[in-house]
């Protein structure tokens, strides 16, 4: 589908912006991981993360969290709980035996698929920080999509993602917002 297209439409429908969400959970909470588990609220975290996203960009039209089957034993409840989709992102046996985790190719190709059957996105936010994602946000660029990230730590942001981040009007910030469990 053309860019152009989709930017008319866009302003036919209204210019509000529309969220849409893709955590790697694990991805997440490794790189939040400095904060003692017993000292926070993961629930806290994402009703605040969320409600900065909606109050600063727009409503947000899907919450996904893309999990491992032991991250959807742990959180899969607190999750749910916060909105989101849990899909759970099964380890592979490869031919020597080793478990490949498939949590960043289901992430991008149902980020692929969304951005084109959800016409009314203007937003992907992803929740890592993790250069596997170049193929995913080079499309979403490609669409004429802004891209926003989560992650858990500022260090967890690949050099080569930012680029891609949206940058805050009137600012020389970029729309990079951490996953903070709060207390």
């Amino acid at each position: 589908m053309n860019t152009n297209f989709l930017r008319e439409r866009r302003e036919r429908e209204g210019s509000q912006n529309h969220v849409l969400v893709l955590l790697d959970w694990e991805n997440l909470l490794i790189s939040a991981s400095s904060i003692a588990p017993d000292k926070f609220s993961i629930e806290r975290g994402l009703s605040d993360l969320i409600a900065k996203i909606t109050q600063e960009v727009g409503p947000i039209i899907g919450l996904y969290a893309f999990v491992s089957y032991h991250s959807a034993t742990l959180w899969g409840e607190k999750l749910n709980k916060e909105g989101f989709f849990i899909i759970y992102c099964p380890k592979i046996a490869t031919k020597t035996g080793e478990e490949r985790d498939t949590t960043d190719g289901e992430l991008s190709r149902f980020g692929m698929k969304m951005i084109e059957q959800m016409p009314r996105i203007t937003h992907l936010c992803l929740g890592s920080g993790d250069q596997d994602f170049t193929p995913l946000l080079l499309r979403v660029r490609e669409r004429g999509l802004k891209i926003i990230f989560v992650v858990g730590s500022p260090q967890s942001l690949s050099k080569e993602l930012i680029k891609f981040a949206e940058e805050i009007p009137g600012t020389e910030g970029k729309r990079i917002y951490s996953f903070l469990p709060r207390e």
